[in-house]
């Protein structure tokens, strides 16, 4: 992470430590966020049209959460880097379910084709909807850099269906975080580029658009900056621990916790 990015994100923080209990963008941008987010990832066999899932987690505020891993991925197109980085980061044994004590279990695990997942997947997502958000409500997904993962959350959801033929609980957007790092960046350099800048001039030069940073952005210093949580990056690229960081920064920007 270069220095202009830390000290932005160092200084938007603590402005949000100004606020009470305020999260980042809650001065800086006139919106009031929904609680009914639910944050996932994607696990798949590469940045193409024909990709197949591996694993897919999602998490809750309130801690529930629902993480699968899919036996019928195309294994022709698992690469190097897959195969050291995402395919043992496996971590369910057996094919099958298990809820950790029925319905009601903060934790399910599933590990099957698309098909049963699919079922169980659509089976957690009622249960959360019917038991846990406000009648009338919708669930709001939240991922980061997300044009993959929610296209291909749609495409299980649905049968490779559209948008359009999801549960009505849940809504056809998706949040992306990237975007969201890119204000916060945007703001905290408000702040401090005019003094970064007659100082360090040479660095200034050459950094990109705040939204075009964000992407390089390593999630863990960035979740670790805005949590002072240190997280093991072993984990990296396991689909249930991703979207534990994506809940944790955006919980954070959002000063839900």
């Amino acid at each position: 992470m270069d220095k202009i990015t830390k000290a932005a994100l160092l200084q938007a923080k603590k402005n949000m430590g100004k606020h009470g209990k305020n999260g980042i963008l809650d001065f800086c941008i006139p919106q009031t966020p929904d609680k009914n987010y639910i944050y996932f990832d994607c696990e798949f066999t590469g940045l193409h049209k024909n990709t197949t899932l591996i694993s897919i987690g999602f998490t809750t505020i309130e801690g529930y959460s629902f993480y699968a891993e899919f036996t019928d991925y195309d294994k022709t197109q698992v690469d190097e880097w897959i195969e050291k980085n995402v395919i043992k980061n496996l971590r369910i044994p057996v094919i099958g379910s298990n809820m950790h004590g029925g319905m009601d279990s903060p934790k399910w695990e599933v590990k099957g084709d698309r098909e049963f997942v699919k079922k169980m997947l659509l089976l957690w997502l009622g249960w959360y909807s019917m038991m846990k958000t406000p009648e009338g409500s919708k669930i709001q997904f939240v991922s980061d850099v997300c044009h993959y993962d929610f296209v291909l959350l749609i495409d299980l959801l649905t049968d490779g269906g559209s948008a359009f033929d999801i549960p009505e609980v849940i809504s056809p957007t998706c949040i992306d975080i990237n975007q969201e790092i890119g204000y916060i960046l945007s703001y905290g350099e408000k702040s401090i580029i005019g003094f970064w800048a007659s100082i360090h001039s040479e660095d200034y030069e050459e950094v990109d658009a705040p939204a075009t940073r964000a992407f390089d952005i390593n999630r863990e210093e960035l979740a670790t900056i805005l949590t002072d949580i240190k997280y093991q990056e072993k984990f990296k690229h396991n689909a249930l621990f991703d979207a534990e960081i994506i809940k944790d920064i955006h919980t954070a920007i959002w000063g839900l916790r």
